[in-house]
């Protein structure tokens, strides 16, 4: 699941053109913790969840899904 997750947490951020250090900012995490969550090398606490789900305005359940179903996308402006 955790792979599942990171997978999710980078397309998505890959997505908006935002950094590690920026979605980091967004979320109050470390880029090393958004880093080793995106690898699958840090499991997802609930805490974690809500906090990156928060910074990308999206449910959390979100994160949560298969990567071929993730289609509700956030609507916000790439950082700059």
């Amino acid at each position: 699941m955790n792979f599942l997750v990171g997978d999710n947490i980078r397309v998505i951020r890959e997505t908006l053109g935002w950094s590690q250090t920026h979605l980091g900012e967004s979320a109050g995490l470390q880029q090393s913790a958004i880093s080793r969550l995106e690898v699958g090398e840090r499991a997802i606490t609930v805490s974690d969840l809500a906090r990156i789900a928060e910074a990308f305005d999206i449910d959390p359940g979100i994160l949560l899904r298969p990567l071929g179903r993730l289609l509700v996308l956030p609507k916000q402006e790439p950082a700059a």
